[in-house]
């Protein structure tokens, strides 16, 4: 996954591997946090499924960002994964 920020003359790319973000240990961290913190109510076999997804969009995405967000400021965010 690569993240680009584009904006008031300052230019930045965050790179993450995949590995990282999708796998069983960061869903079971990022539900504990979610629920702790947040009034949702997101359970460790929905994120699984979510990961699943986000898996399957990485094929059918190949080239193509995934969000695609231009301000009228002429600020851009893009996420690749």
């Amino acid at each position: 996954m690569k993240i680009k920020v584009i904006g008031d003359g300052h230019r930045f790319t965050i790179p993450l591997p995949n590995g990282l973000i999708i796998n069983g240990l960061t869903t079971r961290i990022a539900s504990y946090y979610i629920n702790k913190y947040t009034e949702l109510d997101i359970t460790r076999e929905q994120l699984d499924a979510l990961c699943g997804q986000l898996k399957q969009a990485k094929e059918v995405l190949q080239g193509r960002p995934l969000v695609y967000v231009k301000t009228n400021d002429g600020e851009l965010v893009e996420i690749w994964l």
